[in-house]
């Protein structure tokens, strides 16, 4: 392996770019080790390749109605049901947004900011693989019928980006061990809950780790390459909202359900409060114990608030979830941010100059 990457090296011109290839090779995902690192990608490709080969051979087994009906005897027992149902709100779409604004407001805005984004399209892309297979949801006594489809497991799916994308980036032991609990407990809480079956699981890990690999050679490939335009802020902002005003519009009137016109909703909402925070007053996350205690209960709380009590006084429509979505997005990046450095919970970031403008000041 270190090898290869020599060559590599060697055969790229003194300050040439680095090709996407190369770019994805000298990156470190599990291990600064690489002895470790190539251990680790292969083992997990090796583990892909099982998982697909699981399904293809062993579909209709994985996909038997009594032992479902067998696991979801557990939850009989009360505790048990209340146990299961924890396991499984870590795969929610409110428990992955209370885990990511944490981050967001507590720790590391931009790795919170990247993480949302990576939420949201893998609910489009599983929103897309639910669609194409249509598979029917088991059939057990006493378990509600959810109106989706079953194939993939869209919570498997989630919590195995969401935390495997953390996990890399943190690349932190103990985030590995939480990391792979998360995505264990909640494939089985979605099973005893009777709402999936193990092939539905297998099909969540399987297209979770497909899209981790497009997402991380999707930077991959963009951090190798050295043009970063810098827009004017309204120019961007305006950019934005045309962008997801045609995805609304195009969402309303070709893709069924509510999910998508939430999803578009939010995304605008966090990707136009990240641009408005990062150019007009630039949050820093970093505080003491106490301040982000703060800033967790009442960023949560109004947050939880927009998301479901204020449902219940907007008029029903999908024009009033977009705007609510949009409105929890906001919140999340830009005015929440903005109250905590307003009220002293949090400072702000000193802006660097544009180089245009140091250049001004040089100039004589």
């Amino acid at each position: 392996m270190a090898k290869r990457i020599e060559y590599l090296q060697l055969q790229r011109p003194h300050g040439g770019e680095r090709s996407g290839y190369e770019a994805v090779m000298n990156r470190h995902y599990f291990s600064t080790n690489w002895r470790r690192e190539l251990f680790w990608r292969r083992l997990i490709w090796v583990a892909a390749a099982l998982l697909a080969l699981a399904l293809i051979v062993f579909w209709e087994p994985l996909r038997h109605n009594e032992f479902i009906i067998r696991l979801n005897e557990w939850t009989r027992h009360t505790a048990v049901y209340y146990l299961f149902r924890a396991f499984t709100f870590i795969g929610d779409d409110e428990g992955h947004v209370l885990l990511i604004t944490a981050i967001y407001w507590c720790m590391d805005k931009s790795l919170g900011f990247r993480a949302m984004l990576v939420l949201l399209f893998a609910g489009i892309y599983t929103h897309f693989l639910k669609e194409a297979f249509a598979e029917p949801r088991p059939d057990v006594p006493g378990v509600e019928l959810l109106d989706s489809h079953a194939f993939p497991s869209g919570h498997t799916l989630s919590v195995m980006v969401v935390w495997g994308y953390l996990a890399v980036r943190l690349q932190h032991r103990i985030f590995w061990i939480c990391a792979a609990a998360a995505v264990s407990l909640v494939g089985l809480s979605r099973m005893v809950l009777g709402v999936h079956f193990p092939g539905d699981i297998i099909g969540g890990l399987l297209f979770g780790f497909l899209f981790l690999v497009l997402v991380f050679g999707f930077r991959a490939r963009l951090g190798s390459r050295a043009f970063r335009p810098h827009l004017p802020s309204p120019v961007l902002l305006g950019a934005l909202a045309a962008i997801f005003a045609l995805a609304a519009l195009l969402s309303a009137r070709h893709i069924p359900g509510e999910d998508p016109l939430k999803v578009v909703g939010f995304l605008a909402g966090t990707s136009l409060g990240y641009v408005m925070q990062n150019e007009w007053f630039r949050f820093n996350p970093q505080g003491r114990w106490y301040q982000h205690a703060l800033k967790l209960a009442v960023g949560l709380v109004v947050l939880l608030v927009i998301v479901n009590p204020l449902k219940a006084i907007l008029p029903p429509g999908s024009v009033w979830d977009l705007a609510r979505y949009t409105l929890a997005g906001l919140w999340a990046t830009c005015l929440a941010p903005l109250i905590f450095t307003l009220t002293g919970l949090a400072a702000r970031e000193e802006r660097p100059d544009l180089p245009e403008k140091q250049a001004e000041y040089q100039s004589p």
